[in-house]
């Protein structure tokens, strides 16, 4: 797999500043370690996307995690990046179907309803992360990321994703601008943004398959002088599951289960949603964990 950059742009009298990001891979491995359907994949890679873009403005060795909870068919979806842009991502329902509008483009707003959006800052040196939340408003994910940046940070912006899909729900193009108005900004810098989102249009076509994310920036500030930089980390994903977490989540099984696995000397088999990794549990761990259960009840 190539490696994924990000970009970050700044213009040259320092009010606006930007970043791009093109990460066709990641989100396309991600659809196969959760077999998730196109719609899924949309709303996973809004989220992923955004929260990515957002994280690469914080500091070293921070993070956020943005977690969209909703009363549609949706329910869940959780992105969280590091500012080095290790990331990771799930949606608690894979396979949404189709909703398309005039165009036949995809939408999420009938799959969300209402519910919150929580972002959590993860800083070094402070044990529990720093939370705020907003209301959804659109339900198209990038629309509400705006709206908490605004709410939150009092910070106008612009987050536009796009996602191509082709055969059979393959990813053939992912990627996203972050678009900030510094303050004390002008009604021009509002003007020449909102001229360059009216001139780039749908981001999903301009995403070939030789696009980064410093051609997407490019694209948006035609004209516009300043100076644009790669950011110094290759996005990855970074799961954090481990095989001690695996092993603590068989006790919400609940103890009659636990109890017929080891009778069966079953060998059970475990997959990480979010990461695909594989786990192999055998009966002596197993055991381990029966015998945790029953000392805390």
């Amino acid at each position: 797999m190539a490696k994924t950059r990000l970009y970050k742009f700044i213009s040259a009298d320092g009010k606006v500043r930007a970043a791009g990001l093109v990460c066709t891979d990641i989100l396309n491995k991600m659809r196969i370690n959760q077999n998730t359907s196109p719609t899924s994949t949309l709303a996973l890679g809004r989220t992923l996307i955004g929260t990515a873009l957002l994280a690469s403005q914080l500091k070293e060795e921070q993070a956020m995690a943005v977690q969209i909870q909703c009363d549609g068919p949706m329910k869940m979806v959780f992105a969280q990046s590091s500012y080095e842009t290790s990331v990771r991502a799930y949606i608690a329902e894979p396979q949404l179907p189709l909703s398309v509008e005039r165009g036949n483009n995809l939408i999420l707003q009938p799959h969300v309803g209402e519910g919150t959006l929580t972002v959590s800052n993860y800083i070094p040196g402070h044990p529990v992360p720093q939370r705020s939340q907003v209301l959804i408003q659109s339900g198209e994910i990038t629309e509400d990321l705006a709206h908490y940046i605004l709410m939150s940070q009092q910070i106008p912006c612009v987050i536009n994703t796009g996602i191509a899909l082709g055969h059979e729900g393959v990813v053939t193009g992912a990627g996203g601008l972050l678009v900030e108005l510094m303050p004390d900004h002008t009604e021009e810098h509002v003007a020449q943004v909102e001229r360059s989102v009216k001139m780039i249009g749908s981001l999903s076509s301009a995403l070939g398959p030789k696009v980064t994310g410093e051609d997407l920036l490019k694209m948006f500030f035609v004209g516009v002088p300043g100076r644009t930089w790669v950011h110094p980390y290759d996005m990855q994903i970074a799961c954090s599951c481990s095989v001690e977490k695996i092993l603590n989540s068989l006790k919400l099984l609940g103890e009659d289960e636990l109890r017929d696995m080891l009778e069966k000397k079953e060998v059970v088999d475990v997959q990480c949603e979010m990461c695909g990794k594989k786990y192999k549990l055998e009966p002596p761990q197993i055991q381990e964990v029966y015998e945790d259960y029953k000392g805390l009840h």
